[in-house]
Order: structure tokens, then C-alpha cells, then sequence
């Protein structure tokens, strides 16, 4: 599991890049099958929407995912007074 922010992104870069290459190879596939094998062509398609939707999924995750206060309150300043 990734461990910061950083290393979470490039998990999830990874994981884009594979499956970048994977919905590439599932499309070649769907455009050499056989026309007479519908059901071949539906599978692969179904895998490619499968795919594209866990993409979609990464992409969102990238970067920080909770809010940063624009200005953090200085706790020292308080104490002081």
C-alpha cells in the first residue's frame, strides 16, 4: 500500500499505463474478431468499458485528496499572549 501521497501517485500512474496498454490490446482484438462471433466481440467490448472505467477511477485519485487550510493558525503566536 502506498505509504504518501507521491508514491500513491505513482501507483496510480502505473496502474494507468497498464491499463492503457491492456484496453489497447483488447481493442485490436475487437477489430480482428471474427465478424460471425458476436459474442466474442461483446466480451471484449464489455472488458474495454471495464477498463476504461477503472482508468477513470485512477485518474480521479491522482493528486492530494483532502483539503489544505490556506493559512494554518500559529499556535506560538497564542502562547504568547
Amino acid at each position: 500500500m502506498a505509504t504518501n501521497i507521491t508514491q500513491k501517485d505513482l501507483t496510480l500512474t502505473a496502474l494507468i499505463t497498464h491499463l492503457d496498454a491492456l484496453a489497447d490490446r483488447y481493442d485490436r482484438a475487437c477489430r480482428q474478431a471474427d465478424p460471425a462471433s458476436r459474442d466474442a466481440r461483446v466480451h471484449l467490448a464489455g472488458q474495454i468499458v471495464t477498463i476504461t472505467d477503472v482508468k477513470d477511477w485512477a485518474l480521479q485519485h491522482l493528486g492530494y485528496s483532502g483539503s489544505t487550510p490556506i493559512e494554518a493558525p500559529n499556535r506560538s503566536e497564542e502562547a504568547a499572549r
